[in-house]
């Protein structure tokens, strides 16, 4: 039972470890060189105990794999997305900024229209709000005439 929790253990610091490197920039099968973990003290001794554990476990050598899957994916996307990109110039961002602060044809006749459109609405509501105070008034004026 000691074993079977034991090894559930090591798996998890197997798999953090594989998951943190690879967040760092280090592929699963090149396991990061440069910062061993606090559990193991040299990087050779990390190196050897990780390649042992993948060797004889085929969850974590599966989660390795995966790693590896995942990588030269990114890897193969990200190189073709910038043999089509052309490099950033100063002239392409300023452009790109210009572009961006142009406002389109119709967003140009939308602002035309709605200043005029907007003062009607909002005279057409004073207008129905002072015909409303009126008629009030003119039905306040007449109950205060039947009392007397």
């Amino acid at each position: 039972m000691k074993d079977r929790r034991k090894d559930r253990v090591h798996c998890a610091e197997i798999r953090y470890f594989l998951r943190e490197n690879w967040a760092a920039g280090a592929s699963a099968v090149h396991l990061a060189e440069e910062e061993p973990t606090a559990a193991y003290e040299s990087t050779a001794a990390c190196k050897s105990i990780i390649e042992a554990h993948l060797a004889s476990c085929g969850s974590c050598r599966g989660e390795a794999q995966m790693l590896q899957d995942l990588d030269s994916s990114l890897r193969s996307g990200l190189a073709a997305l910038g043999e089509r990109t052309s490099p950033l110039t100063r002239e392409r961002i300023s452009e790109t900024i210009r572009r961006t602060r142009e406002e389109s044809s119709e967003a140009q006749l939308i602002r035309r229209i709605r200043r005029p459109l907007r003062i009607l609405l909002w005279g057409i509501f004073y207008a129905f709000t002072l015909l409303a105070s009126l008629a009030l008034a003119v039905a306040v004026y007449k109950a205060i005439q039947g009392h007397l």
